[in-house]
């Protein structure tokens, strides 16, 4: 054709033709190269590899020590009815820590919020949210871990949020009965149990393996007493959770490319215009949620503010576990300590009331039990990115932790003071096992008795005067507070020597209660042989009132 033009067309033409013929041919090659570039679905897999990785560090644990506490409480004495009052002194300490979470907790959220398979944004889940994109999908095939009959499903391409949701649905609804079917045993073996020290709602979530972050307030709000700002130091506290994770569901991601999880139609202009309204980008990289596992669960925290530890709350708690799991049998003073603390429950999959009454009475098969009210409920999830690595999350709390000791036993000062006395003595103990902690020859003397007070049981004491032949006498008073305030005087007594050198003398004995916060003492006055030969038959002892 160029070569009949060129005949017709001359010299001049023959310059056009051969313009036009380079032309076309460029047009050709570029319909050849556009033919043979990268296909749609490789830009999407190399733009999401390319995309970055997802930033899970844990940081270290920081802790700063600060000013100590104290407070002052009374115990009540075995076997007693009175108390002991003793001082705890607690080291604080601030603390920053973060722990890292691959199953993420995610209750007060709907089944429709949480669906296996579904493509989020990273950032949202960051943020304690589910925003899921918007954007069309490849087939989405999941798989349940009951037998059922249709124990696994494929959502057809575009497999919009809704449809992916009753192929849930459906598979819950088939679940579900199986679960209420009489003599199916599936509740105490398959229980999850966790405790933990409580000094914080954010670091007991975190310490017991769930998230602040993604629990609603309505959670929180069920925890606002038991962490007040009005919390004294001396009560004790701990938080536990009970897992019943009954079925999950999860999305099969075998052999699939970031670029597989879209439709056909899906083009790398739709992903472009994503990372425009950044609901895509290196800092919000996409997500998929591989699994969610649903089922029941009690959280609760259990307060008591007349014990000496935490671990008392945390051995009455495990043992009323162990005993519904079969690994124990339930011991009566467990139940009693509960029933004796203030405890906050919130409860998935199961009526509040009913986890109450099972804490309290011991009785865990009260709410974890086969039957017509067994629901499953959103539990927890995972989340990976698109090139299937798990997408952990960190969460941080930042708390006041304390370290109390065991206590010491508070007295009132005790005194003896003995008054007009040529010769008196103050023994510590009784008959021949004693020893002198005081002798006055003559005038007033007095001396503390505090530091000879054990941490609990009785400590008694004698007085004795005039251990000479002198016909002489000594007043001996003894105070419960400082000698200085006459209301402090318990009781007073006059020894008096008889029968000459070789006769008895009275010998006064008195002993004092260390376990006891409010009581006086007990006395009674005998007769003696001088150094502690007397018989101890005498007077009944009488109270110091």
């Amino acid at each position: 054709l160029f070569i009949g033009m060129k005949i017709v067309l001359g010299n001049e033409g023959s310059m056009l033709l051969r313009r036009l013929a380079m032309i076309c041919s460029l047009g050709i090659l570029m319909l050849l190269a556009s033919a043979c570039g990268p296909s749609a679905a490789d830009q999407i897999t190399e733009y999401f590899d390319n995309l970055g990785t997802w930033d899970a560090q844990v940081e270290e644990e920081t802790r700063v020590e600060a000013d100590p506490v104290s407070y002052v409480r009374a115990k009540a004495v075995s076997g007693q009815n009175y108390s002991q009052n003793y001082r705890y002194t607690c080291q604080l300490y601030d603390v920053n820590r973060s722990t890292m979470f691959r199953n993420v907790f995610v209750p007060g959220f709907t089944v429709a919020d949480v669906l296996p398979g579904a493509l989020i944004e990273g950032e949202s889940l960051r943020n304690g949210e589910i925003d899921i994109l918007p954007i069309a999908r490849s087939d989405v095939n999941l798989r349940i871990d009951v037998s059922i009959e249709d124990a696994t499903l494929t959502v057809p391409s575009p497999a919009a949020p809704d449809a992916i949701y009753d192929a849930v649905t459906n598979m819950r609804r088939e679940a579900d009965p199986r679960l209420n079917e009489t003599g199916v045993d599936i509740i105490a073996a398959n229980l999850e149990y966790r405790v933990t020290e409580a000094y914080s709602y954010e670091q007991a979530m975190l310490d017991i393996g769930l998230s602040a972050e993604y629990a609603s307030d309505s959670i929180s709000a069920n925890f606002n007493s038991t962490f007040s700002s009005e919390q004294s130091v001396e009560t004790h506290t701990v938080m536990a959770t009970l897992f019943h994770p009954m079925y999950t569901i999860v999305f099969d991601d075998s052999e699939i490319t970031p670029a597989g999880f879209f439709s056909d139609d899906v083009k790398m202009t739709d992903i472009e215009q994503l990372a425009e309204r950044d609901r895509i980008g290196s800092d919000n990289l996409p997500l998929y949620i591989k699994s969610v596992t649903y089922g029941q669960m009690i959280l609760f925290t259990v307060s008591n503010s007349n014990i000496d530890s935490a671990e008392e709350l945390q051995v009455a708690v495990s043992g009323v576990v162990g005993a519904f799991k079969g690994e124990a049998t339930l011991e009566q003073s467990y139940v009693r300590t509960l029933q004796n603390s203030d405890i906050q429950v919130y409860s998935i999959g199961g009526d509040r009331d009913t986890a109450f009454e099972a804490l309290r009475t011991g009785d865990l098969s009260l709410f974890f039990n086969p039957g017509a009210s067994t629901t499953a409920e959103v539990l927890y999830m995972t989340a990976n990115t698109l090139d299937g690595d798990s997408a952990a999350m960190i969460d941080r709390a930042s708390f006041t932790e304390r370290d109390c000791d065991a206590g010491q036993a508070l007295y009132p000062e005790w005194y003896v003071v003995v008054d007009n006395t040529d010769d008196t003595r103050v023994y510590l103990g009784a008959g021949d096992n004693t020893r002198e902690i005081l002798r006055q020859e003559t005038g007033r003397g007095q001396v503390l008795l505090n530091n000879y007070l054990p941490n609990s049981g009785i400590q008694t004491f004698e007085v004795w005067n005039a251990l000479n032949c002198w016909q002489t006498q000594a007043n001996v008073s003894i105070y419960r507070g400082t000698p200085s305030q006459p209301r402090n005087k318990r009781f007073e007594v006059n020894l008096d020597r008889v029968d000459g050198c070789v006769g008895y003398v009275q010998v006064l004995s008195f002993r004092i209660y260390a376990d006891n916060a409010q009581a006086n003492c007990e006395y009674r006055v005998d007769f003696g042989v001088p150094w502690h030969s007397w018989n101890g038959q005498g007077e009944i002892w009488r109270s110091c009132n």
